[in-house]
């Protein structure tokens, strides 16, 4: 550890040949940063963070109903994912709490394990500053990778809900933010 922000931790860490920050919030990671010195400056207290990448796991998310976790289907970003299959498919949600603590457009994705089974109806709904926008996905397809769902201003407040589904298996594995 290599500092302490109100209740997180930040510790150092390198990828490739980047300096990076992780940002811990009890004992989740949901922030990375590559530390950017000010002119002149030197040390962690006077440093700037620039964010990257932000991605919230289905391990950090939270869970009204009946979701399972599981590592069956390869592929998954971090260590599994969580399904919602009850037999009526209805009732159960997942949510993404973003806490981007500067408000700002971010381009906003999803990830889900594909198959057949999947929900051919997934809704994403997104959570911003402007109000909420629900965004459709089929999960039968473009499994395994990032999807694009929008650009939307964020803020400390916004989150992202994946909805159970009538239409199939519904998969909570990821979602990503990037600012623009």
């Amino acid at each position: 550890m290599i500092g302490f922000v109100g209740q997180s931790n930040v510790v150092e860490r390198y990828v490739g040949d980047k300096r990076v920050v992780a940002v811990y919030y009890g004992s989740k990671a949901i922030k990375g940063y590559p530390l950017v010195p000010r002119e002149g400056w030197t040390g962690m207290t006077n440093c700037e963070l620039e964010p990257v990448d932000i991605v919230v796991d289905d391990e950090d998310a939270t869970y009204i109903g009946n979701w399972t976790y599981s590592k069956f289907s390869p592929g998954y970003y971090g260590i599994g994912y969580h399904h919602f299959n009850d037999g009526t498919n209805t009732g159960g949600a997942c949510t993404f709490a973003l806490r981007m603590e500067t408000t700002a457009e971010y381009e906003v994705y999803a990830r889900w394990m594909d198959g057949t089974g999947r929900a051919t109806a997934a809704v994403y709904t997104v959570n911003h500053v402007n109000g909420s926008d629900d965004i459709t996905v089929d999960q039968n397809a473009d499994g395994l990778q990032f999807n694009l769902l929008g650009v939307f201003t964020l803020d400390l407040l916004s989150s992202i809900v994946l909805k159970s589904s009538d239409t199939g298996v519904v998969i909570a594995d990821a979602v990503k933010v990037i600012k623009v």
